[in-house]
């Protein structure tokens, strides 16, 4: 019975050397428009919400990669931004992309700030 009621993930069949880029879920699984527009994740403290998957995320990706991006380069208001501008040019995309743009950002910045 315990094993009947434990929850299971499954494996692609695909080895990555970064897992966390392709098993991501959560609200990385959400588009951009979904995210911007309030009628389909209408709560309060989304942004926030949000914002705490993406430093979820963001913290993974340092571990597994050979960077080490300072993730608070930028506060956290100003980050927020930076995922909605992204969003609102690629309303398509998930917000997992958002994530990864905001990713490459803060590396820039931290490269240029040392």
């Amino acid at each position: 019975m315990v094993f009947s009621t434990s929850i299971c993930f499954s494996e692609t069949g695909k080895k990555e050397s970064n897992p966390f880029i392709f098993h991501s879920a959560g609200f990385g699984a959400v588009t951009c428009y979904e995210f911007l527009h309030p009628g389909q994740m209408d709560f309060i403290g989304r942004d926030f919400t949000v914002f705490a998957w993406v430093q979820g995320y963001m913290t993974a990706k340092n571990y597994y990669s050979d960077y080490d991006v300072a993730l608070l380069t930028l506060n956290v208001d100003e980050q927020i931004v930076i995922i909605k501008i992204y969003c609102e040019e690629h309303k398509r995309d998930k917000v997992r992309n958002a994530a990864e743009y905001l990713y490459g950002e803060l590396y820039k910045k931290g490269k240029q700030e040392k």
